[in-house]
């Protein structure tokens, strides 16, 4: 027997659409579109078109998955990464695509350096894909390798590559000067995050002093005991 093909088995879905549209209406007491082929065009194309559209786009790929290279846009901030990381839930796989000479001198904690026999990154399509791969460079302009159209989930760069997390997160944040409740949380969290990856203190932020409300107390007039 041949196998269905994408129109046959579109129309068999149509089919079934119509069949069950009539014995939906009459369970429910609504009047089912007459056997007029004008009425019934009207009636169900959009039927139709959305059951069409749906078979034939059963083979797409994933959008999370790039098509090429260029096609890996999507960023994630050092701060985002770095909380990701800091969690661990083991969310993300990091490869720093920079030389490996550069890399082992310094890298994000839990990153990947290229190995020396595979520059092009070839590893990354053996990489399980249960986690989002973030890749980074110097800074925002690096080069993707092609073996990332192979890997199947999401891709990421990461913004401003190695420099911004090292400005962001590496280097020890200092206390606001404006200490709001906006500012202090988030030093809490930079100061956090730099302990956790450099496993150094940063300073302690400032602490906020409430006024604390004055009672003047009105002086007695007259004798008596």
């Amino acid at each position: 027997m041949p196998a269905p093909t994408r129109l046959s088995v579109a129309k068999q879905v149509v089919r079934d659409v119509v069949v069950l549209a009539t014995l939906m209406s009459k369970r429910h007491g609504v009047e089912a579109p007459d056997d007029s082929r004008r009425t019934r065009h009207i009636v169900f194309s959009g039927l139709i078109a959305v059951a069409a559209l749906g078979i034939l786009t059963l083979g797409l790929p994933a959008s999370a998955v790039p098509a090429s290279a260029a096609d890996v846009t999507r960023r994630i901030s050092p701060l985002e990464l770095a909380q990701e990381i800091a969690s661990g839930d083991a969310k993300v796989y990091v490869v720093d695509l920079r030389d490996a000479a550069t890399c082992a001198h310094a890298h994000i904690q839990g990153a990947v350096c290229l190995p020396a026999d595979d520059a092009d990154a070839h590893f990354i399509a053996d990489l399980a894909p249960t986690r989002t791969l973030v890749l980074y460079g110097t800074s925002d302009d690096v080069n993707v390798p092609a073996s990332v159209t192979q890997y199947g989930a999401g891709v990421r760069l990461l913004s401003g590559g190695y420099q911004a997390f090292e400005a962001q997160i590496l280097r020890e944040p200092q206390p606001p000067t404006a200490a709001t409740p906006e500012a202090l949380a988030s030093y809490r969290t930079r100061a956090a995050l730099h302990g956790y990856f450099t496993g150094s203190v940063a300073p302690a932020a400032p602490v906020v002093a409430r006024p604390t409300a004055v009672v003047h107390r009105r002086a007695r007039r007259g004798g008596g005991c």
